[in-house]
């Protein structure tokens, strides 16, 4: 997949037409889950020209979904260091970009586990 720039903003060229391989590289969802992420992703993916706007359709299609606060990341190259409930957490790709999806909690308090991309 290629990444044409354009102010500074990442454009994901259409996908509708191109075969589109996730590869999981870490997740601690359910498998139900885990293929409600990759098939809100590509779907996400294919209908936007920039990764910003996947990130929003995912996030939002998790907030409502599963509740609580879901944080989205997509991109082709980018660092993390995230804290995350235990079972709701994934990283993938497809074909070249990166997709991470992970939950948070309103309360600080509440016991999380930190992982490092």
């Amino acid at each position: 997949m290629l990444i044409e720039f354009s102010r500074h903003e990442e454009r994901t060229p259409e996908m509708s037409n191109r075969r589109v391989i996730t590869t999981v590289k870490k997740s601690t969802m359910t498998k139900d889950m885990e293929l409600q992420a990759l098939v809100t992703s590509v779907k996400a993916l294919k209908e936007s020209n920039m990764e910003k706007h996947a990130a929003r359709h995912i996030k939002n299609d998790f907030d409502r979904r599963y509740g609580g606060q879901w944080h989205c990341i997509v991109g082709k190259q980018f660092g993390c260091y995230v804290s995350h409930f235990q079972k709701e957490f994934i990283y993938f790709y497809a074909n070249s970009v990166a997709v991470m999806i992970f939950k948070t909690a309103d309360d600080p308090a509440v016991a999380l586990t930190s992982v490092q991309g």
